[in-house]
């Protein structure tokens, strides 16, 4: 920084004999004063510029994070579109199915808006910081004669990260927007509530169908017995008024008896159409019996393949179980102290039908091979032959309760037992 004192000028009032000297040295005060407060706007500006960069750093920090949340619910929404797809599939709705490709299809298009976005966004922020490190090292290396440069070169900046905030801004309103269009995709829960209305409306038009049908059954029936009442009466009106007029002749009585022959014949006739209907209609019941039979028992084999899949499903869990637990190191304690450990062994068997010196395990038994015994002289629960002792049973299996076999270690008592086996 150029000073008065750095030009050999004073600052102090000038006496009679230098009166040139202070008037050739106002020029330089005045190019001082305006160089310093020139470089203190600069570093005010500077200042200015930092803070923004970090406001801009924060958006751009909080814009990562709002897209690693969408890209959480992209997955999720991914995982119950192919759940729903697959339901679908085996349920055969056609208009689900090509409204979830629409929604599919919608969603392939906001994963890949999302990706420009965020390259967008990458993008402005390396050359923000770039710009930044450069106007860094502009102001730690600057010179007095850079100085209309380096404040060109900062109204630039400005001018860019004012440019930066706007394309940032648009490009927020943009993510808003494709967070509402997310949030119009169907959730999981929704879409089995469309399913449960579904089958309530499904079920509700069925009943409606089967009472329609039953009254336009119980309205044909009382129609043509209707008809057939009709009949019968204007035939009785028509034998009662003919018949003094046609049994006073001859003709008159042969007619009446082709008459009559005519209207039995079309009574049979029609008995015959009506044994027909009925035999159809018994045939019609014999068949559905025979489907509801066969539903039945279908049915029960079902039941009885589902009883057998649970009991399978049930062992298959305890086998895994139990393979999970065979073959771990393991630990076990003392019966009358159950916080004193006696020695460390791997589980071989936990299978209670399995014999061990000519004898069961039992239910709540184990079989563990001892490896290391740390109280030696303990006697066994189940003696086998000449082996009484812990110390005396290592490298041979033993049958131990599985109450008093645990396979979570402690650190230290692994660091102990490690240093045991060393020492042995």
């Amino acid at each position: 920084m150029i000073t008065a004192a750095t030009c050999g000028f004073s600052l102090f009032p000038c006496s009679s004999h230098s009166n040139r000297a202070c008037d050739l040295a106002r020029p330089f005060r005045w190019m001082v004063t305006s160089t310093e407060h020139f470089i203190d706007e600069e570093d005010h500006a500077f200042l200015q510029l930092e803070e923004e960069l970090k406001t801009v750093e924060s958006s751009v920090t909080m814009l990562i994070s709002n897209v690693e949340q969408l890209n959480q619910r992209k997955a999720l929404s991914v995982n119950e579109m192919q759940h729903l797809q697959q339901r679908i599939s085996r349920e055969a709705a056609d208009a689900l199915v090509q409204r979830l490709l629409l929604l599919s299809q919608s969603l392939k298009d906001l994963e890949r808006q999302e990706s420009v976005l965020k390259l967008d966004s990458n993008e402005i922020y390396s050359k923000l910081q770039a710009e930044v490190n450069e106007l860094e090292n502009m102001i730690s290396c600057g010179n007095d004669d850079d100085s209309d440069g380096s404040n060109h070169s900062l109204h630039n900046l400005l001018e860019r990260l004012n440019l930066g905030k706007r394309e940032l801004a648009v490009k927020l309103r943009e993510i808003v927007l494709l967070k509402r269009q997310l949030d119009d995709v169907p959730a999981q829960a929704e879409l089995i509530q469309y399913e449960h209305r579904f089958s309530e409306l499904y079920a509700h038009i069925q009943e409606k169908l089967r009472k329609t049908r039953k009254l336009y059954a119980t309205f044909n029936a009382l129609l043509e017995i209707k008809d057939l009442m009709l009949k019968e009466t204007s035939l009785l009106n028509s034998i009662s008024s003919q018949f003094q007029a046609a049994i006073t002749s001859t003709a008159g009585r042969m007619k009446l008896i082709d008459s009559m022959e005519g209207i039995m014949k079309g009574t049979q006739q029609k008995l015959e159409k009506v044994a027909l209907a009925v035999q159809a209609e018994q045939q019609n019941c014999d068949a559905v019996k025979k489907r509801y039979a066969a539903a039945i028992a279908e049915q029960r084999s079902c039941y009885s393949l589902l009883k057998d899949l649970q009991e399978e499903c049930a062992k298959n869990e305890r086998l895994r179980s139990q393979s999970s637990v065979v073959s771990d190191f393991a630990y076990f304690k003392s019966v009358v102290n159950p916080i004193e450990i006696l020695g460390k062994g791997r589980i071989t068997s936990l299978d209670p039908s399995k014999e061990l010196s000519g004898e069961e395990l039992g239910a709540n038994w184990c079989e563990i091979d001892v490896q290391l015994s740390i109280k030696w002289n303990e006697h066994l629960m189940r003696p086998y032959g000449g082996l009484k002792t812990i110390g005396g049973a290592i490298g041979t299996p033993i049958a131990l309760p599985i109450s008093l076999v645990k396979k979570e270690m402690m650190v230290d008592l692994l660091n102990e037992w490690d240093h045991l086996e060393g020492a042995l």
